[in-house]
């Protein structure tokens, strides 16, 4: 809860791949809240269990409530990524960011050989997602990966970078504290 807090402030994408990461590990234990408490809360520094395990057990609960028991996102995690895929498509369609245009045209082709392989319904960010988030999962396993994966993750990471770090200086975050904006 802590980290997500700081995350969303910080680094709108990073906040996304971390509800992503909560949601499989809420999965791992079967949305079972016994299990997460047993296995999991039980682990933390006493003085934030209460909260983590509130913050934990109300999150599995959404997902019960909202069908997510293998597979799928929270609506709430579903809305930020298409808040995103949106902002990417006005940073596209400004013309204002070159780089940020630069960066997409570079992962493009990666984007779309993902798209070929069965990412078919899925919009260019939430692929950019999916790959970061298997290849996060392919690095816990220790599974190998080729030179063309580290290409495209290298392509797909550096975009997400940016996205994020105009989000953050340009974007709604900086409409909220009364920044400039685009």
């Amino acid at each position: 809860m802590f980290i997500s807090r700081e995350l969303r402030r910080e680094n709108i994408c990073e906040y996304l791949l971390y509800m992503w990461e909560v949601e499989a590990l809420l999965r791992y234990y079967d949305l079972d809240e016994t299990r997460i408490q047993k296995e999991y809360v039980a682990a933390f520094p006493y003085e934030v269990q209460l909260q983590e395990r509130e913050w934990l057990f109300t999150m599995a609960r959404r997902m019960k409530a909202e069908g997510l028991m293998k597979k799928g996102h929270l609506k709430a995690n579903n809305e930020v990524l298409y808040m995103l895929e949106d902002y990417h498509h006005d940073l596209l369609s400004s013309g204002k960011y070159p780089h940020y245009t630069e960066l997409y045209n570079r992962a493009l082709p990666y984007l779309l050989s993902l798209r070929k392989k069965g990412l078919k319904d899925m919009h260019e960010i939430e692929i950019c997602f999916s790959a970061l988030f298997q290849v996060m999962f392919k690095r816990i396993k220790k599974e190998q990966m080729d030179s063309n994966t580290n290409l495209l993750i290298e392509s797909v990471r550096d975009l997400v970078k940016e996205l994020a770090f105009t989000y953050r200086t340009e974007g709604i975050d900086a409409q909220q504290a009364g920044a400039p904006t685009k």
